[in-house]
């Protein structure tokens, strides 16, 4: 029942330029409309082809947490069988994936997907990858509430049991949180509102 996104790749070895080149050979419409990735329309498809994995034009701590997860993508754990289609690993997959939930959560909203996928995350790979190392650097790139938020709503309203002692499995946002995700429509960056008024509803 999980609806479909697009489809996000990053292509290593800083042949960003070469995987646009390569889809419009095959016949598809590139957009190079924005630095951090292009959009690739083929065949009722929408791809989008990733310069950076982050924001990096936020400048600081932003350009540091891209730089950490492409050198998390130097290893490996395979291929997506019968592809070339790189698995990364668990720690690139759990920091990728909290960033990436909690930008769209402040840009333009989430859907109940995005929770879904992190309870199936954490169902299948809690235990592989060093929780405290990545809690860490959540906390350090400002990601912590929102990995305690997710835990809770995953643990108290989907049954993933969490084992380790340092996952938070209460948030006093987490009713807040679940009403703007099923109910509100509360885009705040992409809303055409002022600087003013988008600060003012980050902090309500």
């Amino acid at each position: 029942h999980r609806e479909c996104g697009d489809f996000d790749c990053f292509l290593l070895d800083g042949k960003y330029e070469e995987g646009n080149i390569i889809a419009e050979q095959y016949g598809a419409i590139v957009n190079r409309g924005w630095y951090k990735h292009s959009q690739i329309f083929y065949q009722g498809i929408v791809a989008e082809n990733h310069n950076y994995l982050v924001t990096t034009r936020k400048g600081g701590s932003a350009k540091e947490l891209n730089s950490l997860l492409v050198s998390m993508l130097d290893a490996n754990v395979g291929c997506i069988d019968g592809t070339n289609i790189l698995l990364p690993k668990p720690e690139f997959n759990a920091l990728f994936v909290t960033y990436h939930s909690f930008t769209h959560f402040i840009s333009e909203g989430i859907t109940l997907r995005h929770f879904f996928d992190w309870a199936c995350f954490m169902k299948r790979e809690q235990g592989n990858f060093d929780w405290n190392k990545f809690y860490a650097l959540c906390v350090k790139f400002k990601l912590d509430r929102f990995v305690d938020i997710s835990n809770a709503i995953v643990s108290q309203y989907f049954g993933v049991e969490l084992d380790n002692e340092i996952n938070i499995k209460d948030s006093p946002y987490v009713t807040k949180v679940l009403w703007n995700t099923l109910y509100e429509d509360s885009k705040i960056y992409s809303s055409g509102g002022s600087k003013l008024s988008n600060r003012l509803k980050l902090i309500t």
